[in-house]
């Protein structure tokens, strides 16, 4: 009977302990949380916020953070356990943000080498999402597309592959071929037309127009994209304004102006460009950012979202030379900058999607929006 009492209260013990290192452990990541937030946002110069984005961007290449693919705050260690903390598709997208941001460096190429194999110049790992449309991108954008080229035709080749037999179009995953993301324009529409520019395959450009044309379709009245839309009911799906959702629409239609091979459809994507700056503009904060539901500006500025809205006004000021969108910009520009903490990391990124009207309620660093905030930054502070 003694023998058995103590093994029940060694058992108790064991588990006490254990529950109190998962505890421990939300409580360590709590506290780290609140100490990262310390004096965030105070910079003395616009030169010295740009320097700490560009470190933090640099270091995150060598190891890039993990974007969880759960959202929860609590019983953290047991979710990275059992591997459900992290997803490799999300990876990619983070990824190939920080590449575009960090341009072309030995850092960058360190990187690439670890993703692309150095004899083959094939993916060293299965593609099976259409997530690395973005990192193909991102390679393509800043590395020699001749010696890229296996990799680069690997992507193109799975793109084509998830194509729907039916309207030609490409879904977001095959096993729901009857809807369509707004998600998979800013994955494959960047890749697709700078393939086609970059190995002068008009089909391929061809192919992101279709993708984006028939989403087009669904636009709200001041040119807002839908989360989705169901192909068999012809009907819209979800919200209109979700902040990074915007953003994937925006990627796809800055890459197809930027590599569109007809004059008459360039000057299609910029009016489109110019009309769709002057809709988002209404939507900016007092602070100046954007937030994660883009038509409540009163919520607070959103990382991901301000970066990519960041992006349209700028090619807007690029195209027309309108102070209007430079000024939108710069007000963009230092919300995020209130939004970076000391060590150069933009914080308040809303986190992965779960689902058609299931967003994240965490918000913190976001490796994607980071880069990119780097590669906005070295158009507009001089080095």
């Amino acid at each position: 009977m003694i023998h058995i009492v103590h093994l029940f209260l060694l058992c108790f013990l064991i588990v006490g302990i254990i529950c109190s290192i998962i505890v421990s452990f939300d409580i360590y990541n709590n506290l780290r949380l609140r100490f990262q937030r310390f004096h965030i946002g105070r910079w003395d110069s616009e030169k010295n916020w740009k320097d700490a984005v560009e470190n933090t961007t640099a270091r995150w290449l060598k190891r890039t953070p993990i974007v969880p693919k759960l959202t929860t705050n609590r019983l953290y260690l047991i979710d990275i356990i059992r591997g459900n903390h992290r997803s490799h598709t999300i990876q990619y997208w983070q990824i190939a943000g920080l590449l575009i941001g960090e341009g072309y460096s030995e850092n960058s190429k360190q990187k690439i080498e670890k993703l692309i194999d150095p004899k083959s110049k094939c993916w060293s790992f299965e593609i099976n999402h259409i997530e690395i449309g973005l990192l193909g991108y991102a390679v393509l954008l800043n590395f020699d597309s001749v010696v890229y080229k296996p990799a680069m035709d690997q992507i193109y080749g799975f793109i084509l592959n998830q194509k729907d037999s039916l309207l030609g179009t490409i879904p977001y995953r095959k096993d729901s071929c009857f809807l369509r993301y707004v998600d998979t324009l800013g994955f494959i529409c960047p890749f697709l037309s700078l393939y086609g520019d970059k190995y002068q395959l008009t089909e391929s450009f061809d192919l992101a127009e279709k993708c984006f044309t028939e989403y087009s379709s669904y636009l709200s009245p001041f040119g807002f994209p839908p989360h989705a839309y169901n192909l068999e009911l012809s009907l819209p799906l979800g919200v209109y304004d979700w902040g990074r959702g915007l953003g994937w629409y925006i990627l796809a239609l800055i890459n197809l102006y930027d590599y569109s091979y007809e004059s008459e459809k360039k000057e299609s994507y910029k009016e489109q460009i110019v009309s769709l700056s002057n809709s988002i503009i209404f939507c900016q904060n007092k602070a100046g950012g954007f937030s994660a539901s883009l038509f409540m500006p009163s919520r607070p500025t959103e990382g991901s979202a301000s970066v990519l809205c960041s992006l349209l006004l700028l090619k807007a000021y690029e195209i027309t030379g309108n102070d209007l969108y430079h000024e939108s910009l710069l007000r963009t520009l230092i919300a995020m900058r209130k939004l970076t903490r000391r060590d150069g990391a933009l914080d308040m990124c809303q986190g992965d999607t779960k689902g058609i009207g299931n967003y994240s309620t965490d918000y913190s660093i976001m490796p994607f929006a980071q880069g990119l905030l780097l590669y906005v930054l070295k158009q507009i502070i001089p080095s």
